[in-house]
């Protein structure tokens, strides 16, 4: 199988699927989320509706049991005339800022290797609901391709995981890798559990070169 990949968000062999939504809680000091690193992404929500009194600020811990796994975020959705988030490299808000108090709804960009603290802090004193949703991505590179035009060749014994570069962040643009997977058996299955491409520009082509049919996403 001749595989083409350009500038995709991930590309993965036999990894479990994405897991849903999952409601926040607001705890002193902060609520803990062990992030499931099978599951690629997982989309988190926190809502507050009632009155005045609702928490002014609230704070999560998410990490990894793979202390070589990044962790990112994106498609950061908040009502910004009413709050801000901040988030942290690190176990709390007293290691290095990524971002700062932001507020910018669908945004993408945050990222820590490992641990990331993410604080919310009510900005409107007359606010009676707080609501704040995102994705968060969780991985390593294993794009096994560094430079523009790699050719990767690969004879298949078991499972092999493959991302695009510098997973979970952001794909370098003009970006082209290319992957030849050789199997004794001549059978290959591909399994996506996440792909997030640019409309129109990226794109992923995989050639079947026994049955010489290309298949483009």
């Amino acid at each position: 199988m001749y595989l083409m990949k350009r500038i995709v968000n991930i590309f993965i062999f036999f990894i479990t699927h994405s897991a849903g939504l999952t409601t926040l809680s607001c705890i002193t000091p902060y609520e803990i989320i062990d992030l499931d690193i099978d599951a690629v992404s997982n989309s988190f929500q926190y809502t507050a509706i009632g009155t005045l009194n609702i928490s002014p600020s609230c704070a999560w811990l998410f990490q990894s049991s793979d202390p070589t796994m990044t962790i990112f975020v994106s498609n950061v959705n908040i009502d910004c005339t009413i709050a801000r988030v901040a988030f942290f490299d690190g176990p709390s808000a007293n290691v290095s800022s990524i971002e700062g108090a932001v507020c910018c709804p669908n945004c993408t960009g945050a990222a820590a290797v490992n641990q990331l603290y993410v604080n919310y802090t009510k900005e409107a004193t007359n606010a009676t609901a707080m609501d704040f949703q995102i994705t968060v991505l969780i991985g390593k590179d294993e794009s096994r391709c560094t430079t523009n035009g790699f050719v990767n060749y690969v004879q298949l014994t078991n499972d092999v995981t493959l991302t695009s570069p510098n997973f979970p962040s952001l794909y370098p643009i003009n970006f082209v890798c290319y992957y030849n997977f050789v199997h004794v058996s001549s059978r290959i299955k591909v399994t996506f559990s996440y792909l997030d491409l640019e409309d129109v520009f990226d794109y992923v082509d995989i050639y079947d070169e026994k049955k010489r049919i290309t298949y483009s996403t």
